[in-house]
């Protein structure tokens, strides 16, 4: 049992630290769209290669405990993205609408697919992971069909805050639910 709070507590704090960091990150594309846009490169570029390590970590921590795992793609796009934001800025900033729209969509992906296993296990909570996804998945679509930079880097500061609030809510959700579950069964079988 303790093998899985731990494993239930690292993806909280993971989650959580990714909200916070799309929630500031948006900030600053809303604050500055135009000007730093190339300077956010390094730093996006930076974020998306440690969170795509960690990623990677907990895809390979999973798989050691005999568990599915979504973190594999995502891990690695993350990865692949973070190396060419760091390596290529002025690249980047030309292809940003279409890569920050495909991480956004790939995103509201892997909230569907936890939507899916959700309703699968018949979870209560497998519904917020569905909203998420679908106002996700129209938030990348959207980006993709924007061709506007400036407005396009405001509208992606909102949408990654919009995204990083919605991932903050649904952690906090589910710590109250397995935390509610555990007080229900007179157990510390989930303690986070």
């Amino acid at each position: 049992m303790s093998e899985l709070k731990e494993t239930l507590k690292t993806i909280r704090v993971q989650t959580i630290v990714t909200a916070i960091m799309f929630v500031v990150i948006g900030i600053l594309f809303i604050v500055f769209p135009e000007e730093s846009l190339r300077m956010l490169c390094y730093i996006a570029g930076a974020i998306m290669i440690f969170l795509g390590v960690c990623r990677l970590v907990l895809y390979v921590l999973e798989l050691a405990s005999e568990r599915r795992s979504t973190s594999l793609v995502s891990g690695v796009m993350l990865l692949v993205f973070g190396i060419v934001f760091v390596a290529n800025p002025g690249v980047i900033v030309g292809l940003f609408t279409l890569i920050f729209g495909l991480v956004m969509i790939l995103d509201g992906i892997e909230k569907l697919q936890d939507a899916i296993n959700g309703a699968m296990a018949k979870d209560d909570g497998w519904w917020v992971d569905l909203v998420t996804a679908c106002v996700i998945l129209i938030l990348g679509l959207v980006v993709l069909i924007c061709n506007t930079s400036e407005w396009v880097m405001v509208f992606a500061g909102v949408s990654l805050i919009i995204d990083g609030v919605l991932d903050f809510i649904g952690a906090v959700y589910y710590t109250s639910r397995a935390r509610k579950a555990a007080k229900n069964s007179r157990s510390d079988f989930i303690d986070i």
